[in-house]
């Protein structure tokens, strides 16, 4: 069974070197990070920056000295599992005296900064129903990077470059379509102009109502593009602004040369 409550804390205080009160919790122990070992430049570092695809090792602050009776297993903590490292860890057999030696690996596309003090991996412990014969191969007792091999980085796909192509995409999608809303809007005004003057010529209207009736559908016209622009946001605050105020322009002159005309 796995160790929980008081039986894991107990555990902990008798098998743990430099452990953290704080650490122990309800059915894990939070291991801490205190270096961090590159395999390819073979030196050790207090703060590393994990680039996405890299590899590194981690060696804990605590040494643990497993029982004849007792496993040890690493698990990754739930922030970490969300940041995006991955983790390859052996089972640690009971008899087994170590600081716990874990690889973990970037799997997101994104920087992660791990250093001294952190905490991104947690060690449970469970107890056989039995004692058994200790281990005693050549890891055991073991406090350093030992016997550890160059990993290269991993290539992994580009999430930020598969949105922004995404998002790209989509922008496309929306200028196309914008355009195309404006490009029928053109050719309504100039039917609409066209077809009014027509009709308005062919029944002797005065100058001042053609001006007037012309001016009205140009309000229309620049009220319809400044409502496209602003469903699509195709344009700028500013080129929206002025939209605004032209159509403001519009309907004002109208309105003048009804009563002052």
């Amino acid at each position: 069974m796995y160790l929980a409550g008081n039986d894991l804390n107990s555990f902990v205080k008798e098998n743990v070197d430099g452990y953290r009160e704080g650490s122990i919790g309800i059915v894990s122990y939070d291991l801490i990070i205190n270096e961090i070992y590159d395999p390819n430049e073979k030196a050790t570092y207090e703060r590393y920056q994990l680039n996405p695809g890299d590899t590194v090792f981690v060696g804990s602050n605590e040494t643990v000295s497993f029982p004849d009776d007792c496993l040890g297993f690493v698990n990754l903590r739930n922030s970490a599992v969300r940041m995006g490292i991955g983790f390859y860890s052996p089972v640690y057999h009971p008899g087994h005296r170590t600081r716990i030696f874990t690889r973990i690996k970037n799997e997101s596309s994104d920087i992660i900064m791990i250093e001294r003090g952190q905490s991104v991996l947690s060690l449970m412990i469970y107890q056989l129903d039995h004692h058994v014969e200790p281990y005693s191969g050549k890891y055991t007792d073991q406090f350093d990077f030992a016997n550890v091999h160059k990993f290269e980085s991993t290539k992994l796909p580009d999430v930020v470059r598969l949105e922004k192509a995404a998002k790209k995409i989509e922008d496309s999608e929306q200028s196309i379509y914008g355009n195309v809303m404006t490009i029928m809007t053109i050719f309504i005004a100039i039917f609409s102009i066209v077809n009014l003057n027509m009709g308005l010529f062919g029944k002797n209207m005065s100058l001042k109502n053609i001006m007037i009736y012309n001016d009205v559908i140009l309000t229309g016209i620049s009220l319809l593009v400044t409502l496209i622009s602003v469903m699509l946001g195709k344009h700028s605050k500013m080129s929206t602004s002025m939209l605004c105020r032209i159509t403001i322009v519009l309907f004002v002159v109208a309105i003048l040369m009804y009563f002052l005309m």
